[in-house]
């Protein structure tokens, strides 16, 4: 070689050796036998990832439990504001956006009731469609103040039924009470039964 006979000059030495220290650099920057697509793979492999939360039965029965109860005593307290204005307008006076509203209310709540019960009797994953959402597509024909006022009469009706209903349970219940006075009772609450029944039918249709 030129360099080592002592013939090379220092202007053809220098290149040389800025080729030599990058090539230096370059070996150090990363493992040998390592790729950047390789290290990417194992640095990806590191990152643990959480599982999705998934709730229990219980937990979800809880959850729909606690919304339906939150979501009647909101509409209830609507329709308590409202029967309070109700009061407040004359007798003579009509108001069936009133009346409406509040038939309207009760029947939601009737419908969120009947929905935890039927929760509770077959469980979280088995709940049908009491309360259909409305389509706004869809006209629905309006109804005479005469249905709203039927309507609101049943409903009053059948809240004081159901509470005779509660009372005459609760009169069985008691180990004190006579036969004979159970066996009237019973009669009573049967005949109650059926009268609750027959009015649900009637509301339904108007």
């Amino acid at each position: 070689m030129q360099l080592s006979a002592g013939r090379a000059r220092p202007e053809q030495i220098e290149p040389l050796r800025v080729e030599l220290a990058a090539l230096q650099k370059m070996a150090n920057a990363a493992p040998v036998g390592t790729s950047t697509h390789e290290l990417s793979t194992v640095r990806s492999q590191k990152v643990s990832v959480k599982p999705p939360v998934v709730k229990s039965s219980s937990d979800r029965f809880a959850d729909k439990q606690a919304e339906l109860t939150a979501e009647a005593s909101k509409l209830r307290k609507e329709q308590a504001e409202l029967s309070n204005m109700l009061h407040k307008v004359p007798a003579h006076q009509d108001c069936p956006e009133l009346t409406e509203r509040i038939v309207a209310l009760q029947n939601e709540i009737e419908g969120i009731w009947d929905e935890k019960k039927f929760i509770e009797r077959n469980g979280i994953d088995a709940q049908p469609v009491f309360r259909p959402e409305s389509e706004p597509s869809i006209v629905v024909q309006a109804r005479t103040l005469d249905d709203v006022a039927q309507k609101a009469v049943l409903t009053t009706e059948l809240q004081r039924l159901r509470e005779k209903r509660s009372k005459l349970t609760r009169k069985l219940g008691n180990p004190k009470a006579s036969p004979s006075k159970k066996a009237e009772w019973e009669t009573e609450l049967a005949k109650v039964g059926s009268q609750i029944e027959q009015m649900v039918g009637e509301r339904h249709v108007l």
